[in-house]
């Protein structure tokens, strides 16, 4: 998927529209539950920090800004303070 699609997902995810977060989900989850999964090393709070993570997204849309940067790079960026965070609160 490109980034005009993400754009495009994102701005109906905005729109709390529900099939557009199904979407977005299905295309990024695996690249970051394995993004938190390499930090976490524990499947389980893996899978919770995952949900938490698209949780933010579908509550903060409005907080993308694509002159910052392109929306991959937005949800890494969400994934990985995720991570770090709940593995400095395991340590």
């Amino acid at each position: 998927m490109g980034a005009d699609t993400d754009l495009e997902l994102l701005k109906k995810i905005s729109d709390k529209d529900v099939l557009a977060m199904s979407e977005f989900y299905d295309i990024h989850s695996k690249y970051l539950y394995t993004m938190i999964y390499y930090v976490i090393l524990d499947e389980e709070e893996s899978s919770i920090l995952l949900e938490e993570v698209f949780l933010e997204i579908w509550n903060n849309t409005e907080t993308f800004d694509e002159t910052i940067g392109g929306p991959i790079a937005w949800i890494t960026r969400i994934t990985r303070n995720k991570a770090n965070n709940r593995i400095r609160v395991i340590n």
